[in-house]
């Protein structure tokens, strides 16, 4: 349409919905009547609900794939996913720079969902957990459950075969064979 054409249409158009709206009847399809302050039928507002669920699938699906794409194409060259700039670190997915940030936002994360706002050294103080801050079930700085977790973590055998009590053992006796 020619600039004229489109203005004499948009007019046209316009008109036609004002009409059916002050008639009581749905802009859109012109057929059902509106009940209360609707601006469209129940049938047209579920057409129009079916029609962007599936627009929106489509481009949910789209934005997959070019993430995965992406993603593959960041490993097989090396470069960092957070910044996009530096090579990875051995093992990891994100450069020096980004792991140390995404280790400091969990940490911060995890904090928060403690939600004691306590440091650790502190929380035997206030009737709480030292590794878990919950509250204290029996006498003492830990709770039973992480007493007894770290009970079972204890290596079975202390004699000459376990190497790290072995030179703690020699450590605290002085002793050195």
């Amino acid at each position: 349409m020619c600039r004229d054409c489109a203005e004499k249409d948009k007019t046209r158009q316009k008109e036609t919905r004002e009409f059916l709206k002050n008639m009581g009847l749905c802009p859109v399809c012109g057929k059902n009547k509106l009940f209360g302050d609707e601006k469209r039928c129940l049938e047209c507002s579920a057409k129009s609900y079916e029609s962007n669920r599936k627009s929106r699938q489509r481009r949910n699906i789209t934005a997959m794939d070019y993430y995965r794409r992406d993603t593959e194409r960041l490993k097989a060259e090396g470069i960092c996913r957070g910044c996009r700039k530096q090579k990875v670190v051995e093992g990891h997915i994100y450069c020096a720079a980004c792991l140390a940030k995404k280790r400091e936002r969990g940490r911060i994360e995890r904090a928060k969902k403690r939600n004691d706002g306590l440091a650790r050294s502190e929380r035997p103080n206030y009737g709480l957990c030292y590794t878990c801050g919950k509250p204290l079930d029996r006498e003492g700085r830990v709770c039973q459950k992480c007493a007894e977790r770290a009970t079972n973590n204890l290596p079975t055998d202390r004699g000459g075969k376990n190497k790290y009590w072995r030179s703690q053992n020699q450590l605290i006796g002085g002793m050195k064979k």
